[in-house]
C-alpha cells in the first residue's frame, strides 16, 4: 500500500489556515492522488479527470486548484500541475523492502527465522526441528520474554501430534509466537 508523508506543522502553516475546509479537503485528496500516481508530485490529468477520480464536484475542484496555486502549493508545470515542494516533502527514503531487510538481518543476528526467510521446500530437515535445549529456543526465550516458551513447546508438540505430516520447525515455531499478543502492561512476563 502506498502512502505519503503529512507534517504535524500544517496546524501553523498560514497558507493552510487561507484555506476553506473544501479546499483543505481536496488539497489532502490531490495529494493522495498525485502519490497514487508515483510521478514526483506531478498530476498530468485534467480539471475533469481529476474531479472524477477525487469524487469532487468540478468547480469545487476547479476553485481549490486556483486556491492552491495562488498559495503557490501547487503550480502549472508544462500544462500539468506540480506540487512545489514534492521531492522536499515526500521523499521516497522509506523504502518498506530496505526496512525489511534491516529487520531480518536484525532478527538473524538473534538467530531467529521467520517463514519469508527459510526455504518452502526444506522445512523439514534434520537441522530445522527444534530440540528443548538448543540455542534456537534459547534465543526465543531472549526475544520472547513475555511467553513461557517452554509451555509453547507443549502446546506446539499437542497441535502437532493432532495435525499427522506436520513437524516441530524453527519457522512454525515462529509462526505460533508471533501470533501471541504481547501484553500491554509491560516488557517481562514476571510482571504479571
Amino acid at each position: 500500500m502506498k502512502w505519503l508523508r503529512l507534517y504535524y506543522e500544517i496546524l501553523d502553516d498560514t497558507k493552510i489556515s487561507e484555506m476553506s475546509d473544501k479546499e483543505f479537503r481536496i488539497w489532502i485528496l490531490l495529494m493522495c492522488y498525485a502519490s497514487e500516481v508515483d510521478n514526483d508530485g506531478q498530476i498530468t490529468q485534467d480539471e475533469v479527470q481529476i474531479s472524477w477520480r477525487i469524487r469532487e464536484k468540478l468547480d469545487d475542484v476547479v476553485s481549490a486548484l486556483n486556491k492552491l496555486n495562488e498559495l503557490e502549493i501547487l503550480v502549472k508545470n508544462n500544462g500539468n500541475l506540480q506540487f512545489k515542494s514534492w521531492q522536499k516533502r515526500q521523499y521516497k527514503s522509506d523504502d518498506s523492502k530496505e526496512r525489511q531487510k534491516h529487520s531480518r538481518m536484525s532478527r538473524r543476528c538473534h538467530g531467529v527465522v521467520t517463514h519469508s526467510e527459510e526455504s518452502r521446500g526444506d522445512t523439514d530437515t534434520e537441522e530445522n526441528r527444534i530440540d528443548s535445549n538448543s540455542d534456537f529456543v534459547s534465543n526465543l526465550k531472549e526475544i520472547y520474554t513475555w511467553i513461557d516458551i517452554d509451555t509453547e513447546l507443549i502446546k506446539m508438540r499437542g497441535w502437532l501430534a493432532a495435525h499427522k505430516g506436520r513437524r516441530l520447525t524453527q519457522r512454525f515455531a515462529v509462526n505460533w509466537l508471533n501470533k501471541i499478543d504481547k501484553p500491554l502492561g509491560g516488557e517481562n512476563k514476571k510482571e504479571w
